[in-house]
């Protein structure tokens, strides 16, 4: 039996892995923080509960469970917060430990989320591509510094640098709910940044990609995306049509630099070929998907 521990179960991302990984013959486990949120209603999952910053909680946690494998998606994540938060150290420092605990409790195989962040943003600038690694935030730097330590260490390890995604469960402040949520409203709706370039993901995608890399074998770091750049006026458009009130949508330009390169696109070579993976949902279809998710959710709460 392949028993998976999954951190970050309630998050974006993670209430997305547990279907598909329960697909692949694995059985789910997952940590939610006391108190903390948990993940949808009906998910076929056991919870842990576990406050993974506290001093010995990876410990604790793989004295009761010993997972064959590990996907660690858990981090701060506070929007507009998380990029330069002290807290990014404090999840480093807690990462490392959950992870050497993990392999040394007989633990096989281990996913970690790592981001785009990790990239030289001034190089993506300057060549409308990722290249080197030379993270500019702090979260990226913990996220390079996480990496650089564990892949000198840990047996078998493949490190996914996530790109952009949307879906439902996002927090309220970032832009797909942001624009869904006035539109559906019959408020007007901007986009203020409507020129730059982004690889676009559905969370679900983004989920089942995850579980087919951990199931796959591969080993190293890859880049988890479209491989596709859309620019955010056209994703906002898509919204907005979605919504049915493309007539409340402003859209708006902002000047690039390399804190904020014009396009960021993900090199999805690894995973196409070595993981043999492609997306469900194109931009119409995953923010249609969306939005009528975000329209129930609303309607329920009513």
């Amino acid at each position: 039996m392949k028993r998976v521990l999954v951190t970050g179960a309630a998050g974006l991302i993670g209430r997305h892995t547990i279907e598909p990984l329960r697909a692949r013959g694995y059985e789910v486990h997952a940590t939610v923080r006391p108190g903390g949120r948990r993940p949808p209603p009906g998910s076929d999952v056991t919870l842990h509960e576990s406050d993974l910053l506290a001093p010995h909680a990876a410990s604790r946690l793989f004295e009761r469970l010993r997972p064959s494998h590990l996907l660690h998606l858990a981090w701060v994540t506070e929007h507009g917060a998380y990029w330069h938060s002290a807290e990014n150290l404090r999840w480093c420092a807690a990462s490392l430990e959950l992870v050497r605990t993990f392999f040394e409790r007989g633990g096989r195989r281990a996913l970690i989320a790592g981001s785009c962040a990790e990239y030289d943003w001034a190089y993506a600038h300057r060549h409308d591509r990722v290249g080197p690694l030379r993270p500019a935030t702090l979260y990226g730097a913990c996220k390079r510094a996480l990496h650089l330590a564990l892949e000198r260490w840990a047996p078998d390890l493949v490190w996914v640098r996530l790109f952009h995604l949307y879906g439902p469960g996002e927090s309220p402040r970032r832009l797909f709910p942001q624009i869904a949520t006035a539109l559906l409203r019959g408020q007007r709706a901007s986009c203020r940044a409507a020129n730059l370039v982004r690889d676009l993901l559905h969370a679900a995608d983004v989920g089942d990609a995850i579980a087919a890399v951990l199931d796959a074998g591969v080993r190293g770091a890859l880049d988890l995306g479209t491989g596709r750049g859309v620019e955010l006026g056209a994703f906002a458009l898509a919204i907005a049509r979605a919504c049915g009130r493309p007539d409340l949508l402003d859209r708006e330009t902002v000047a690039c630099d390399p804190s904020r390169p014009r396009v960021l696109v993900a090199d999805t070579r690894r995973l196409r070929e070595q993981v043999g993976w492609r997306p469900r949902f194109d931009i119409e279809s995953g923010v249609a998907h969306a939005v009528a998710a975000l329209s129930r959710a609303a309607g329920e709460r009513r």
